[in-house]
């Protein structure tokens, strides 16, 4: 009872402190916010989404940007009290996380502060969708440290549905079923798991079986995204690339950015595998699992979006809950990288009016900074041993 307490006084702290923020901080990507607006209108006159307009989100995404808009209140209210019930969702199951792990004092609170003081130190306030995923991925990591493996893969799948990258969670999320429970049930989990992802999908595919086509043909020409690690490398290497707008996102064009995308996609891979391979053959603890989690996590960041004020919220959680002297690295590393986020413009007018020099140091570093927390919460992977409180791995 009172790890619920704490985790409710937790969640009020951190509406309290977003509550403030929203006064004065403005939106991670106001171009987003518009489009997501734009969507829930064309669906309110009777437009049927995929079929009589476009839309790049998958289903799941486009019917909650549907059910915010009908929250009550102006589109600004609305907006606001979505991300207050997620962040209070996230705050009240980051401190669950950590008091159910034994971690320190300073721990709880800085995970739980980095939560609550996200839009100060990231320069913006992230959209309702990413902090909705946010709270997804923090409960179904506390459902999964409770044995409530239903709920871990309902909440996953969700996220999956929602965003489509939280399913590189799924094998991490499927080893950690088969160590408590074995792999029969884990394997039955993560195929309905997926079922329902893909089955999310099928409404889309029934109105419009040429929206697949579509949405391929747009993933794989888009530009490299000029807030990834990949586009930082190739501005810092000063190779040659051409600035593209593309429908509201900003990426660069050539071969060397093609190249480097390429190999990025190639690195998070061979890291999920490395973290996968680690994790079997530690057989860990609850804690080392939350350790493969984070790991996932800081590897998506850190070879995918990283600057992005959004995805720098997935820093949070996967960098501040290992335990351990591992995880107390990533715990610093992941308070120094989002701070970072905010001095780092994805703007190119505003990269322009900056030095070369300035913009290419802060990206260097935050650069760093997310591959030594990556490392070493992959490392803390490996650890065979539990500290107190951390529940020992079990089987059927």
């Amino acid at each position: 009872m009172r790890v619920r307490w704490q985790s409710a006084i937790a969640a009020g702290l951190a509406v309290a402190a977003w509550i403030i923020a929203t006064r004065v901080m403005a939106a991670s990507d106001a171009g987003a916010l518009m489009q997501s607006r734009h969507v829930a209108r064309l669906i309110d006159v009777g437009r049927v989404p995929y079929r009589d307009f476009d839309v790049h989100s998958p289903p799941l995404a486009a019917a909650l940007i549907w059910l915010i808009s009908r929250l009550p209140g102006s589109v600004g209210t609305a907006d606001t009290l979505a991300t207050a019930i997620a962040v209070a969702v996230t705050a009240a199951a980051i401190w669950a996380i950590a008091r159910h792990l034994r971690l320190s004092r300073w721990r709880c609170v800085l995970a739980t502060a980095l939560v609550a003081c996200a839009p100060v130190l990231t320069g913006a306030l992230p959209a309702p969708q990413e902090m909705a995923l946010t709270a997804l991925l923090a409960c179904g990591l506390l459902a999964g440290l409770h044995g409530r493996f239903g709920w871990m893969w309902g909440m996953l799948a969700t996220s999956a549905a929602l965003a489509g990258a939280p399913i590189l969670l799924f094998p991490v999320a499927a080893l950690w079923h088969a160590v408590r429970r074995g792999r029969a049930p884990a394997t039955r989990a993560a195929i309905v798991a997926t079922g329902a992802v893909t089955a999310t999908v099928l409404p889309a595919l029934l109105v419009s079986p040429t929206w697949a086509v579509h949405i391929a043909q747009f993933e794989l020409t888009r530009p490299l995204q000029n807030a990834s690690p990949a586009a930082a490398i190739v501005r810092l290497a000063h190779l040659p690339f051409q600035p593209i707008l593309r429908d509201g996102d900003v990426g660069i064009a050539g071969t060397a950015p093609i190249l480097l995308g390429v190999a990025s996609t190639g690195l998070l891979l061979l890291a999920i595998l490395t973290i996968l391979a680690l994790t079997a053959r530690a057989r860990p603890s609850d804690t080392g699992m939350v350790g493969a989690f984070g790991a996932t996590l800081l590897a998506m960041a850190t070879f995918g979006t990283l600057v992005a004020p959004g995805h720098a919220i997935w820093l949070i959680a996967a960098a501040t809950l290992i335990a351990g002297r591992l995880g107390a690295v990533t715990a610093v590393a992941g308070a120094l990288a989002t701070p970072l986020v905010r001095l780092i413009p994805t703007d190119l007018m505003q990269q322009a009016s900056l030095t070369t020099t300035l913009v290419g140091a802060l990206r260097a570093a935050t650069l760093l900074i997310a591959v030594v927390a990556a490392a070493a919460a992959t490392a803390a992977t490996a650890t065979r041993t539990s500290p107190r409180g951390a529940n020992p791995p079990q089987t059927a």
